[in-house]
């Protein structure tokens, strides 16, 4: 009851200003080509339609969730690796700390030199940015397990998998899953932002671009909406999963 209340109270707060920035517009630049009431924005769906926003959307979002796999399998298991392996940890971390913060468009211009204008340079690109946060979330709860806890269960005689999947996850699963929300957002960021740099046949970043080139900007606002509303959509997604999966359960009850 709670949820569907803050639900209501978000939707009538965004539907306000939905309303006053409508009546703003309307008021001070009515014949703007540039500033535009979001009512004229909404009826652009129809144009949308035409212009086939559909399929450059599925583009966008399956290079999304291809690279979001991906950075969830290197993520993990190198931080499953460096958080149980103290000596590599130590020989990687310098590593780690110089790569993290350089931001993922920095290597845009590199990855289309070596790689070329393909669909795996866009995939690359989506993985570099989203594999770190995945990774250091999952190090550092992997990392922080108490070890007399885990000294007590190792005395059960369970294999390294058995551990892993029965103890380590569930220990750490609060920062492996904080680090794959994190995650899901910067891979759809980057599909976007590659798709503008590099250019492609399809993606609603592509999309984007032609409309704003093309200087239909009703489009444009209305493609940026969309934008929005998949990383909404994304992360409701995987917000529901996250609180009915079993290692976490128990935190949203």
């Amino acid at each position: 009851m709670k949820i569907r209340r803050e639900i209501i109270y978000s939707f009538a707060a965004l539907t306000l200003l939905i309303i006053i920035i409508e009546i703003v517009i309307r008021l001070t630049t009515p014949d703007s080509r540039y500033i535009i009431p979001p009512s004229k924005i909404f009826l652009a769906y129809k144009l949308a339609i035409k212009e086939n926003l559909g399929i450059h959307l599925g583009a966008t979002i399956l290079r999304t969730l291809v690279g979001f796999f991906i950075s969830s399998v290197i993520g993990i298991s190198l931080g499953i690796i460096l958080g149980r392996v103290k000596w590599l940890r130590i020989f990687f971390q310098p590593l780690i700390d110089l790569f993290r913060p350089l931001p993922s468009s920095a290597i845009i211009p590199a990855a289309m030199m070596f790689i070329g204008l393909s669909e795996p340079t866009y995939i690359f690109i989506i993985v570099f940015g989203g594999v770190w946060p995945i990774l250091i979330n999952t190090l550092s709860g992997v990392k922080d397990v108490d070890p007399n806890a885990e000294a007590a269960i190792s005395q059960l005689g369970l294999k390294p998998i058995a551990l892993l999947r029965k103890f380590i996850f569930p220990e750490a699963a609060l920062e492996i899953f904080s680090g794959l929300k994190i995650s899901l957002s910067i891979c759809l960021i980057l599909a976007v932002t590659g798709e503008i740099i590099i250019g492609t046949a399809n993606g609603i970043g592509q999309f984007l671009k032609n409309v704003e080139d093309g200087g239909n900007y009703t489009l444009m606002y209305f493609s940026i909406i969309v934008i929005a509303l998949t990383g909404l959509i994304l992360n409701s997604i995987f917000s529901f999963f996250e609180k009915h999966h079993k290692w976490l359960k128990y935190k949203y009850e």
